[in-house]
């Protein structure tokens, strides 16, 4: 699932990105981050007559500490997932 800023559930993700990222979640240093426009967000969702017609596409930005880079890459690419550079940054 895809939470919004206060915490409330909005959006899921595909079985395949669920599946991949599942195995991520084991890894404490590793934080996922999901980015999407304001604007086409609302679009879709007014736009949508069912919840499967609201599709977007969301970039996830993951944190995490440079040891971990390699395995995480491993357990991406063997679900078929592949570390992209972002297009938007997030600082804490």
């Amino acid at each position: 699932m895809l939470n919004s800023q206060n915490g409330m559930p909005f959006a899921q993700v595909s079985e395949l990105v669920s599946r991949g990222l599942a195995n991520i979640q084991q890894y404490p240093s590793v934080e996922m981050r999901a980015f999407g426009e304001t604007k086409r967000i609302q679009r879709v969702f007014s736009h949508a007559k069912k919840p499967g017609e609201a599709t977007m596409t969301v970039e996830i930005n993951m944190y995490g500490s440079v040891t971990d880079s390699d395995v995480i890459g491993e357990e991406l690419s063997s679900a078929k997932l592949f570390l992209q550079d972002p297009t938007v940054a997030y600082r804490y």
